[in-house]
């Protein structure tokens, strides 16, 4: 098995649980407080990333035609999570509550930063995510990226994030959002349902410890 693939397996290991995020057959997208709480060393809210799990690096483009590629986040720490812009159950909670942590850090934003990475991209145009940016009044460091098509797949496939068509309108898919320190690393992660203030919590944690090359 190739390090890019055993770094895969790593994190698909932690987020295989994850329930289906938009259109979930139960509904039920609030997590237990046990899976985002957990004991520990570790002082993050968020649940425990499997240790030596890489952040896989990508470079996708936002709606503007700006390349984003998370490498290229280092010194910053990052949100990463999985929307679309139809959706109209989890997905507009999950980028409030994200959009909502951006706008508390204040000045310290700038060190901070929200990837949204579609999982719906023949909807989810350039044009449709400037409008979805508009309308939830999207912080400058909350980055939407939709494309290229074949990209968007092989980010899914490495973070284990599974996009089904359920009909026209809706997509079935996990939901998660993945914290990454200033180093690219990986340390924790939200199922939906998470709280504001715990993922509040622990970007700034994150914010304070020091940044260092890895």
């Amino acid at each position: 098995m190739s390090g890019r693939t055993a770094g895969a397996a790593l994190l698909a290991a932690t987020m295989a649980h994850i329930a289906a995020g938009c259109g979930g057959a139960d509904g039920n997208t609030t997590a237990p407080a046990a899976a985002v709480r957990r004991a520990g060393p570790s002082k993050l809210a968020g649940a425990a990333v499997l240790p030596g799990s890489p952040a896989l690096d990508f470079s996708l483009r936002d709606a503007y035609g700006h390349a984003v590629r998370l490498s290229a986040q280092r010194g910053r720490v990052v949100l990463l999570t999985f929307l679309y812009t139809q959706c109209r159950d989890v997905c507009p909670v999950i980028a409030a509550h994200l959009n909502t942590v951006l706008r508390e850090l204040g000045p310290a934003r700038q060190e901070a930063t929200v990837i949204a990475v579609s999982v719906d991209p023949a909807r989810d145009t350039p044009a449709a995510v400037r409008a979805y940016t508009q309308l939830h009044q999207l912080a400058p460091e909350f980055h939407f990226v939709s494309r290229p098509m074949a990209a968007l797949r092989q980010v899914w496939q490495n973070y284990n994030v599974l996009a089904i068509a359920r009909n026209q309108e809706v997509i079935d898919h996990s939901a998660p959002t993945l914290l990454i320190d200033r180093r690219g690393r990986p340390r924790a992660y939200y199922l939906p349902g998470f709280r504001t203030s715990d993922v509040l919590h622990d970007v700034r944690l994150l914010l304070a410890e020091r940044a260092s090359a890895s």
